[in-house]
């Protein structure tokens, strides 16, 4: 075997093994049930996985070339934490909410993590969302439950305030009488 065809099978078991790699970072980034996606320097998405076109409701592959600002329901929100990616490399989980392609609102944590070149230059940033609507429910449904509980915490107490107040009264009145009765049997 020459040099020449050395060298080549050795660059065509490069290329099969990039390519395995490849492939298998692709199954991965489909497999992934936490929403994600790719953005540019631009904010324009270059790529997104099944589980945030589902959460978003968007057809396969209908994110990619979109703005992704144009998924937040406050725009100045997003642009601000772009903004702190590219400052502090990432942000974990901030809540805010976003739009779905059919204009409902949803409550997430966001993350963003930003990447870079060989160089240091940010080249794009990665964008995961944590739905926590059913999570804002619950909050919600406790707190009602606590403030519920709270007020009957509240009249219980003033009852037990009230009760006091007659038993102590009761107990001054008696103290009154028994001295009361002392003094008359000492008058006698």
């Amino acid at each position: 075997m020459t040099r020449n065809d050395l060298q080549k099978n050795l660059n065509q078991q490069l290329v099969q093994t990039l390519e395995d790699l490849e492939n298998y970072i692709k199954d991965l980034w489909q497999f992934l049930p936490l929403p994600i996606c790719y953005v540019n320097p631009y904010q324009n998405i270059l790529d997104a996985n099944s589980a945030i076109e589902k959460f978003l409701k968007v057809e396969p592959l209908g994110m990619v070339g979109e703005r992704i600002d144009k998924f937040f329901v406050d725009k100045n929100y997003y642009q601000k934490f772009y903004e702190r990616i590219l400052k502090e490399k990432i942000v974990i989980n901030e809540e805010c909410e976003v739009l779905t392609k059919n204009n409902e609102k949803r409550t997430v944590n966001i993350s963003g993590s930003s990447r870079e070149n060989g160089d240091g230059h940010i080249i794009g940033y990665y964008l995961a969302l944590s739905d926590i609507e059913e999570l804002k429910r619950l909050q919600e449904e406790l707190e009602e439950k606590i403030e519920e509980r709270t007020k009957e915490l509240q009249k219980r107490i003033e009852e037990l305030e009230k009760f006091q107040k007659v038993a102590v009264g009761r107990e001054l009145k008696m103290v009154e009488l028994k001295k009361e009765i002392s003094h008359l049997k000492k008058t006698k």
